[in-house]
């Protein structure tokens, strides 16, 4: 099953949270969702079984599709059992998503193409929208990040790994 995802609408993100706490107290049949990245210039993966921290299998999947970095979609999956092949995951993304990728690609100058496949679309030289991103990363603006947290210092230390990792020069 694919469909898109809409976003919490951050004022009732609270009561969100309390109705997923409430559930998984009252030992409901929550699945966790495995979230994915999926960057289609690369060949793809296939996406193997695997179970949550608490040992539940993963029955679904978010998968944010990138092609040159730049953000094609979101992609609610299925899983089956025995994971997703790299072939099935290229279909499953190219069904849902093939006007976008050639709407990149045209924005790009490149070629369209009439399927997507494990390998993926690679590019022997860099697309107009990685070389405009160097032109803007040479001159980018500086940035602030505010992180609010509330009783959970200890998970500032992965958050600012994860901020100092960024490709962002300033």
């Amino acid at each position: 099953m694919i469909s898109e995802t809409t976003t919490a609408n951050p004022d009732n993100l609270t009561s969100v949270v309390q109705d997923i706490d409430q559930v998984i107290e009252q030992g409901s049949t929550f699945q966790p969702v495995m979230m994915l990245e999926a960057e289609l210039s690369a060949p793809l993966e296939s996406i193997p079984v695997r179970t949550s921290l608490k040992g539940q299998p993963y029955q679904s999947a978010q998968v944010m599709v990138r092609l040159h970095g730049a953000p094609l979609g979101v992609l609610d999956l299925s899983l089956t059992p025995a994971g997703l092949s790299a072939a099935d995951y290229a279909r499953t993304i190219w069904d849902a998503l093939g006007a976008e990728i050639n709407a990149h690609l045209d924005a790009d100058h490149l070629p369209g193409v009439s399927a997507l496949t494990a390998d993926g679309l690679p590019d022997a030289t860099p697309p107009q929208c990685q070389v405009e991103r160097a032109a803007f990363l040479e001159h980018a603006p500086f940035v602030t990040v505010i992180l609010c947290t509330r009783n959970r210092a200890d998970k500032l230390d992965h958050c600012f790994e994860h901020l100092l990792a960024l490709d962002y020069p300033r």
